[in-house]
Parts: C-alpha cells; sequence; structure tokens
C-alpha cells in the first residue's frame, strides 16, 4: 500500500520503506515528487474535491467502478502488504469477496446474484493473479488512471511546470546512474575486444553456413558480444536477454543440456556457445561426434565434419 510513495532509495527524498521480504517486494510503483505534488495541490483545493466527490458519484452507478476495483486489486496483488506487515490470501480473499458483493449491489443486482458473480470474479481474480501479475509494475495502471484523473481537473499551467520540474528532479540521480552502468558495460565489451577475436578465419570456417546458435549458461555480459557478432554476420539466433548487465550467470548445467552434448544431441546446423570454465565444461565428456572450439571464455561446440 505504501509502494506509491516508495522511493525505494531512487528518489532525491532517499525516502525508503522496508520491504515484508523479498517475494512481497510490490516493485517500482513510486508516484513520484511531481505527481505526488499535483496530487497534493489539486485535491486540497475545495473546488476540485467537490469535483472528485460528484464524479465519484457518477461512478458508482456504472460498471466501470467494477472495472476500476478489480485492476486496483490486480495492481495491489491479491496479498496485500503494508510495511514490514502483510495479509495472507486467506484473510484478503473474505475481505476482497465482500467488496465485490457491496459493489454488484451497487449496480442493483440481487443478493443471490451479487453473491454468485462476486464467487466468480474472486476465482478469476485469484487466478488471474497468480498468473499473470509478475511484476510490481501492474501498479502503473492505477498510476495512470490517477494521472488522467489529475489533469481533468484543469490544473493551473504553474502546477503543472512545477509538477514536471519536479518529477524531473527527482529522477535524474537514478537515470544518471543507469546511463553510467549503461556505458560501464560497453565500455567493458570492447576493452575486452571479444567481437574482435569472434572474427577470426578459423572461428568462421568452424561455424559453417550460417548456423543456428544456442546459448547455454550465459550471463548478460557474455549474450551480449554473441549476440553482436551473430547479427553481423546474419547468423540464427534464438532470443536474447541482454537487457540487465548485473544478472548474474547461473553456471549449473540442467541434466537437459549435458544429455544434450552427451548424446551428440544437435542438429547439422546448430552450434552451442557456453562459457568454458572449468565447473562445467571439464566435467563433460564430449563424444567423438561433436568438435569444439575455444576462444577466450568461449566454447563452441557442433557436430564433427559439418562445415
Amino acid at each position: 500500500l505504501l509502494s506509491w510513495f516508495n522511493g525505494e532509495g531512487y528518489s532525491i527524498t532517499h525516502l525508503q520503506f522496508s520491504n515484508v521480504s523479498g517475494d512481497q517486494r510490490e516493485g517500482f510503483q513510486y508516484l513520484g515528487l511531481g505527481t505526488i505534488f499535483l496530487l497534493v495541490i489539486t485535491l486540497a483545493q475545495k473546488t476540485h474535491f467537490s469535483f472528485v466527490r460528484d464524479q465519484w458519484t457518477k461512478l458508482q452507478k456504472t460498471p466501470y467502478l467494477l472495472l476500476l476495483t478489480f485492476f486496483f486489486l490486480f495492481a495491489l496483488s491479491i496479498r496485500v502488504s503494508f510495511a514490514q506487515f502483510a495479509l495472507p490470501d486467506f484473510l484478503t480473499a473474505p475481505l476482497y469477496l465482500a467488496l465485490f458483493c457491496i459493489l454488484f449491489r451497487k449496480l442493483d443486482y440481487s443478493w443471490k446474484k451479487s453473491g454468485i458473480l462476486s464467487i466468480l470474479l474472486l476465482t478469476g481474480f485469484i487466478f488471474s493473479g497468480h498468473l499473470l501479475r509478475s511484476s510490481g509494475r501492474a501498479g502503473w495502471y492505477v498510476s495512470y488512471f490517477l494521472i488522467f484523473a489529475l489533469f481533468s481537473l484543469k490544473p493551473k499551467p504553474w502546477l503543472l511546470a512545477a509538477a514536471v520540474l519536479l518529477q524531473c528532479l527527482d529522477v535524474a540521480p537514478i537515470l544518471a546512474s543507469i546511463r553510467t552502468e549503461n556505458q560501464a558495460l560497453l565500455v567493458d565489451h570492447r576493452t575486452r575486444e571479444i567481437s574482435h577475436d569472434f572474427e577470426e578465419a578459423h572461428l568462421e570456417n568452424f561455424l559453417g553456413p550460417r548456423p543456428g546458435l544456442t546459448l547455454l549458461n550465459l550471463s548478460a555480459n557474455d549474450q551480449a558480444p554473441v549476440a553482436e557478432y551473430a547479427l553481423i554476420h546474419h547468423l540464427k539466433l534464438g532470443p536474447v536477454y541482454v537487457a540487465r548487465g548485473q544478472i548474474k550467470a547461473n553456471h549449473s548445467w540442467t541434466e537437459v543440456e549435458k544429455d544434450k552434448i552427451r548424446l551428440a544431441d544437435l542438429t547439422p546446423d546448430e552450434v552451442i556457445v557456453t562459457t568454458g570454465d572449468a565447473n562445467s565444461v571439464s566435467s563433460l565428456e564430449i563424444p567423438a561426434e561433436l568438435a569444439t572450439l575455444k576462444i577466450g571464455n568461449y566454447l563452441w561446440i557442433k557436430l564433427a565434419g559439418k562445415n
């Protein structure tokens, strides 16, 4: 419930609340100083407060209230937390059931029909909450609605200018740190000259004509040069995630990946790219049907005799 005011250390105010636990973290839903400023100023004015109250009265007799409530709860998740306290599912479910029932009653449904529809809606809500809600960014739906509502109040131009200025100042430090981190990653890729090593003639001969590359146990740092090489040389490559360089590699190979190597279960145009660390490669016995090429920390594996 505090996530919209929790800067998580990224705000210039350095405001940060304690999270319930790692799996209860709501994510970065922080509204920012600009939006908070606009919210306080507009709602503090009597005319704006009356306008919001009138709009809320009109909304209560429409199905939009039910839809808005559903998305609001979806953004909060099925497990509501406040600072270091959390309500488990078996407590929030009855509360949500009662809330849905009240909303259906406001739409002039009978008690029986409201109860049945509330149970169905709650079931769908819990299911979708577990299945679809994988990020606290779902709270942005509520943030967008709030911003649209604030702008419909038509605040004065100087208030909007002040809000934009505050918002820019508030997020400037985190944007600068992200830019610095990305530049450092780019410099790291260039200084290691991995792409230059990939240009060697014996690697091109090893790969053959436009193979499909399969990446195993590569961190974002290790994936980026391979993805760049594949792009330059028009090689086939599956989905690669290189957005966050700080992601740590998982060097523990699964049994499926090990069996793929042991059984030489590769297609003629497939090449496996992995890091040649001692924990993964040296513990495997590469069958004679496979050919390998080691360049730097990378190990390239394919079927032998395929050029």
